[in-house]
Order: C-alpha cells, then sequence, then structure tokens
C-alpha cells in the first residue's frame, strides 16, 4: 500500500481539507488594548467566569468593537475600580533584567 493510499484512507469520503490560518495581531491593535486596559479586564473575566474571554485573535471585528464587547461585559460597573484592582507590572529596565540574569548563574 503506497503513502496516498494510506493518507486517502484517513480522510472522510468527500471532506475538504482543513485550513488553518492564523491572524497576528498589527502594532495598532496591541497598542489600542493597552491603551485601554484589556490585560485588566480580561484577568477580571477569567476571574468572574473561570474561563477566557474570546481572544482578538479569534474575533472576526475590528479592535474597537472588541473592546466594546470586552467592556460591555461590567456593563453598569466601575471601569477603573477593575483596573485598579489588576495593575499593569511596571515595565522592567536592561538594568534589572542584567542583574536578575547574574543571580541566576
Amino acid at each position: 500500500m503506497s503513502k496516498s493510499e494510506i493518507r486517502r484512507k484517513k480522510r472522510p469520503d468527500g471532506a475538504e481539507p482543513v485550513i488553518i490560518s492564523e491572524r497576528f495581531l498589527s502594532s495598532y491593535e496591541v497598542q489600542y488594548m493597552e491603551e485601554h486596559n484589556a490585560d485588566a479586564l480580561h484577568k477580571e473575566y477569567r476571574e468572574r467566569f473561570g474561563r477566557n474571554f474570546t481572544s482578538l485573535r479569534d474575533y472576526k471585528g475590528s479592535v474597537e468593537e472588541y473592546m466594546a464587547e470586552l467592556r460591555a461585559v461590567f456593563d453598569g460597573e466601575d471601569i477603573d475600580a477593575i483596573i485598579k484592582k489588576h495593575p499593569q507590572p511596571e515595565p522592567i529596565s536592561i538594568e534589572e533584567i542584567l542583574a536578575l540574569l547574574e543571580k541566576r548563574k
């Protein structure tokens, strides 16, 4: 039995091949989500519902629509309080990174 016959037997009759596409986020999308504190809202969503909110890569609309939908989950609540509850970590300097690497040696 040839390899092509084996491959044909693995697929059901008439089945189309599955095409996997991956959407990469633009720098604009990443910056927009950072400016609108998407990380804090994602963390709050995960705490409340025990699962992740749909990722922007899987979302069919624009980043603005995505953030509006994510904020709508917390409609009527104080978004600023949620953001303060999950603060963004401060950026780490190169010197601090080098010091951490030295400690690990």
